[in-house]
């Protein structure tokens, strides 16, 4: 769209007149701002949601086999940039997940090269055009959201060839000290299944873990939050396997997610209260 690419640079030069000339705006009439937007935001040329877990800036591969089904809980897209300045991103594998810390300074520069350099804005999406079809065709999608403009681009949407690839790692490479993450806490979910043999099959020790999937099932939505050390085996146990794996508990099989908020796709939050007795529990120690 190339009016929100114009709309975009106007914004950036009514933000450069306000940063040079100061603020000469009465306070009795200045207008409220959101909580996560602060004083020196205002003034910023790139202004962009704080919270955790908003993004900023994603890059992600959707559509395919298992697209939109309960193991897509699991997905990492390629790489993200969140609000508070943290970027998650997935090695060429996909199975491992990295993150960092941005400085404001490399957040604008790299939104800049996208929306100048790049013409982000100038890219449309298609994929609301397609034919509905039993299977979600592999889309590469982006979504940049900044100046209170969110705009989300697709490969239907007459990129060149190299432009997603290009952007992604890009994205990636604004990372000066890439670290594995490793997480302490999640949602984790399960869903019963038939077995199936064409996915890897973990056992899972009740007492041992000090919880039942059984117990889980009769959560809502069969999902517990999880703080203790069962997450970071759950989660490698699911990246070891890209994600699609089964737990067998007393032969009966469950795909199982962890959902990471500010990591993997859509996770909720944490929960706001202390209303999930599972939570805090910690597996018996042997011996």
């Amino acid at each position: 769209m190339k009016r929100w690419f114009v709309l975009f640079c106007v914004t950036l030069l009514v933000g450069a007149c306000s940063a040079i000339a100061g603020d000469t705006t009465d306070t009795n009439t200045a207008q409220t701002v959101e909580e996560s937007t602060t004083a020196e935001d205002e003034n910023a040329l790139v202004r962009w949601n704080r919270d955790a877990l908003s993004v900023v800036f994603q890059a992600d591969v959707i559509g395919g086999i298992g697209y939109g089904t309960f193991i897509d809980n699991n997905r990492v897209p390629l790489c993200t940039i969140y609000g508070d300045g943290r970027l998650v991103w997935t090695s060429p594998d996909n199975n491992e997940v990295l993150f960092d810390f941005l400085t404001d300074e490399q957040i604008t520069d790299f939104v800049t090269y996208l929306t100048v350099d790049e013409r982000f804005f100038t890219y449309e999406g298609g994929m609301d055009t397609l034919m509905p079809s039993p299977e979600f065709p592999i889309t590469d999608v982006m979504t940049l959201n900044v100046n209170d403009i969110e705009h989300t681009t697709d490969s239907f949407g007459n990129w060149t060839d190299d432009y997603f690839l290009r952007l992604s790692e890009n994205c990636r490479a604004l990372s000066q000290q890439p670290r594995r993450f490793q997480p302490s806490e999640g949602w984790f979910s399960i869903d019963a299944v038939v077995f199936d043999d064409t996915i890897p099959s973990v056992p899972w020790e009740a007492d041992a873990a000090g919880l039942s999937l059984f117990d889980v099932a009769e959560m809502p939505a069969s999902s517990v939050w999880l703080e203790n050390s069962l997450v970071l085996p759950i989660w490698t146990a699911i990246r070891d396997n890209n994600g699609r794996v089964q737990f067998n508990q007393d032969g009966d099989e469950f795909l199982v997610a962890l959902r990471i908020p500010g990591v993997t796709v859509d996770a909720p939050p944490p929960p706001s209260g202390d209303d999930n007795s599972l939570a805090t529990e910690e597996p018996e120690s042997e011996g």
